[in-house]
């Protein structure tokens, strides 16, 4: 969750699939209810398949590579980041 009207420069972008906007709601607090908006990805995945979100600074870019291993470009340096998967 990120706060309502909160400015951040970050760039959220799902790891597969596309993502949407939706109507939706969140509690700040017990018993109350407050408007917002929601980013949405739908997808069907695998046992054993990667899926998630990027979480990442203006001019930063993340891919999911083909063996599980997410590429995360930042000009000129590229990180790669094994997944581990949680059983």
């Amino acid at each position: 969750q990120v706060t309502p009207g909160a400015r951040a420069p970050i760039r959220l972008a799902p790891l597969v699939g596309e993502a949407c906007s939706e109507a939706a709601a969140h509690a700040p607090y017990l018993g109350t209810r407050v408007d917002a908006t929601a980013l949405v990805t739908r997808l069907s995945v695998g046992p054993g398949e990667a899926f998630g979100w990027s979480v990442l600074r203006p001019g930063a870019s993340a891919q999911l590579a083909a063996d599980g291993v997410v590429e995360v470009a930042y000009g000129s340096e590229i990180a790669r980041i094994a997944l581990r998967h949680i059983l």
